[in-house]
């Protein structure tokens, strides 16, 4: 180290002792200050050395790195844009350096023995003193974390230097000292954080301190609130474990860059709590974790992006309970974290796992569920049936859920559902054996409800709605799904829909439509008429559950093409029936899937919506199903006609009715309180039913 006479650097004063100076805490030892700053030299750290100006009686504290040392004596060089700091270094007097690892603060008032411009060397005493008075320790943050600070149109940037669990300090020295003083600091201020394109924290925060003619300008803040809500608050939550082994939540700190693993003290399907040492706190209220994994034994690992909804004392206050939420997670980690839980809840249900195809089609036979018309059906096809069974239930969580209840390897209870529209997964198949021991079906349905509560909010899960159709005079399934609607009272809630369900034998001559009358392919303004229609009509959320608005029409070629990189079949044709006037009587929709997707043909069938049904007749409708027979490999089509009330006015012939349900999730909590109410608290019906083989499709 380049060094000068002292006198024309720093002017020597003898520290001060113990008994100068108050200041004095608890005693670090020598050997723990030699340990302490050669780990500070490891990590490139630095330790701050005061000066106190000799004319101005004002103190400074200056940024130095420590060099290796072995014994009495330290070199410490003014950090490199640092070097002679402060101008003339004659004008101050050298006072002490500390050091500090974010939570101790240790003065060390060691005698100067040589200074220069590029820095100084100092003999250590015998002991230093922790001046701690932190509560929790500061960790220093990665590079280019950017802060934007808003208030009352005022906005302001800066750069993250350090954070806790319970707040951070900003670095303002890049903002001039007028736009500081505008921050009214009794006032609340917006701060956003963001790095590598993420947004890590937006919320509204307390000024804890700020000094805008500060030569280091910081502003400290702190959350506003210890506890944030992320999604609408559910009164029927998700039911949390205690799993034993405990698994780990390992991440990536996104402020600090470190690595951090804690223990989930309890965990369910929507999120999880740990534990920090209070004095250790890392995890701020608010803050966004985009990587993120639950680590089981044997190092199973589950991917997901959490975000921190609360940090509160635990016990003594030495310990803080922090609870975070999954934002989300990809379909198989959704799948393999609802089978652990569930598993942990009641040793018979699985989700999601793999199924023998046998035992399932056995099972399907031996509930009814088959019937003998519904196999006369399909039994010619029954082979491309098992292939696509294997497929649907062993390797596509993306599209396709399952949960099946199952003793000695005997299967009791099963319901399944699939996402076949934008937003929108469909229950079906859902089939229980009559068990007074087990109640298997009402397990299954209480499960993959929970299942659904908990990963709707999962951006990969694409799930907003949940429709089902069923029977009407299906006792089981009136009283669960028809009576949730009608208990939410509200058709844009939960709606209930009628339709009339029949099979068309297509004619070989083709009559043909009357005089003037045409189908065509399906416009704009025609979507906009059945929206007016059904609006008038019933209200409810049929257009938006089975993609019938604009909006959802957009995205038909991206779920077609995810169908198909799966090895599926998924498609849709509209096309309107318009009068000699040119006006839209209705609207037809043409649904081609693999045949079974749905045992009833449901996703495979024309769906006639009308909308003026004064000219509708028979011989209207069997012509425009001859114009659309040749969409389809088989001769009979599946037909699903709305409103039932045309249909039974125009004579159409139908086997069927079958009831729509779609339910809005953002009200399951209402849905589940009354399925709760339904079942109780032990999965048992108030009232006994009369068949539970059966509940849907």
């Amino acid at each position: 180290m380049e060094k000068g006479s002292l006198n024309s650097t720093l002017k020597i004063v003898k520290p001060a002792g113990k008994g100068q100076d108050s200041r004095f805490g608890t005693k670090v030892k020598r050997e723990q200050m030699v340990n302490a700053l050669n780990r500070i030299n490891f990590h490139n750290g630095q330790v701050f050395v005061t000066l106190k100006h000799q004319r101005y009686n004002s103190f400074v504290n200056v940024a130095a790195l420590p060099q290796p040392c072995r014994g009495e004596n330290i070199d410490l060089l003014w950090c490199g844009t640092d070097a002679n700091p402060l101008g003339p270094l004659s004008a101050y007097e050298y006072q002490e350096f500390f050091y500090t690892d974010g939570l101790k603060k240790v003065r060390v008032a060691a005698l100067l023995r040589e200074a220069g411009p590029a820095g100084l060397t100092l003999t250590l005493p015998e002991a230093g003193h922790d001046e701690s008075q932190r509560r929790c320790k500061r960790f220093a943050c990665r590079q280019a974390i950017t802060v934007q600070i808003s208030q009352s149109g005022q906005v302001l940037q800066g750069v993250l230097a350090d954070f806790n669990g319970y707040g951070f300090a900003v670095d303002m020295a890049g903002t001039p000292g007028q736009a500081l003083r505008l921050i009214n600091p009794d006032n609340p201020v917006n701060v956003l954080l963001q790095a590598d394109g993420n947004v890590l924290f937006a919320e509204t925060c307390r000024i804890i301190r700020l000094a805008p003619e500060s030569p280091v300008a910081l502003m400290v803040l702190a959350p506003r609130s210890t506890h944030i809500t992320r999604f609408k608050s559910k009164e029927v939550r998700s039911i949390r474990q205690q799993l034993n082994p405990q698994p780990s939540l390992e991440l990536k700190h996104p402020l600090s860059g470190k690595k951090v693993s804690l223990r989930a003290v309890d965990i369910s399907g929507s999120g999880l709590a740990v534990e920090e040492d209070s004095s250790q706190s890392q995890l701020l209220p608010g803050m966004v974790i985009p990587r993120a994994a639950l680590v089981f034994s044997n190092n199973f690992r589950i991917d997901c992006r959490v975000q921190v909804l609360f940090n509160r004392p635990e016990g003594d206050g030495a310990a803080l309970r922090c609870g975070l939420v999954f934002l989300d997670m990809d379909v198989v980690g959704q799948m393999q974290l609802s089978s652990i839980l569930y598993q942990a809840k009641n040793a018979h249900s699985y989700v999601g796992a793999n199924v023998d195809l046998d035992a399932l089609w056995d099972f399907f036979f031996e509930t009814g569920f088959i019937y003998p018309e519904k196999y006369g059906s399909f039994q010619e096809q029954r082979e491309k049936f098992k292939t696509l069974y294997s497929r649907l239930y062993n390797d596509h969580p993306e599209i396709s859920r399952h949960i099946i209840y199952q003793d000695k390897n005997i299967i009791y209870g099963h319901v399944s559902m699939f996402r076949y529209y934008d937003q929108t997964w469909m229950l079906h198949h859902h089939a229980a054996v009559k068990s007074s021991q087990h109640k298997a079906g009402l397990v299954v349905m209480d499960h993959i409800l929970q299942h659904i509560n908990e990963v709707h909010n999962l951006v990969s899960t694409r799930m907003r709605y949940i429709a089902c159709y069923f029977r009407p005079n299906n006792r089981f399934a009136a009283r669960v799904f028809g009576g949730a609607a009608r208990a939410l009272a509200n058709p844009r809630k939960c709606s209930l829909d009628d339709f009339a369900y029949g099979h068309y034998q297509p004619r070989a001559d083709k009559p043909g439509l009357p005089d003037g009358w045409i189908l065509e392919e399906s416009g704009a303004d025609d979507f906009t008429d059945l929206q007016y229609f059904y609006q008038e009509t019933s209200g409810g959320l049929l257009l938006e559950g089975l993609d019938l608005l604009l909006a959802g029409l957009s995205r038909e070629r991206e779920l077609n093409a995810q169908y198909n990189l799966l090895g599926l079949r998924r498609e849709r044709f509209f096309f309107s029936l318009r009068n000699p006037a040119g006006a839209l009587a209705a609207l037809c929709v043409v649904n081609i899937s693999d045949d079974g997707l749905n045992m009833s043909d449901l996703t495979n069938c024309v769906q006639i919506l009308v909308i003026d049904d004064r000219e509708i007749t028979l011989e209207l409708i069997n012509a425009g199903l001859d114009e659309l027979a040749w969409y389809y490999d088989h001769k009979e089509l599946s037909v699903l006609f709305f409103p039932l009330a045309c249909a039974e006015a125009k004579g159409i012939a139908h086997d069927k009715v079958y009831q729509l349900t779609v339910l809005d999730l953002n009200f399951i909590s209402e849905y589940l309180k009354f399925m709760e109410g339904l079942t109780g608290s032990s999965l048992r019906l108030k009232s006994p039913v009369p068949d539970d083989r059966q509940t849907s499709l």
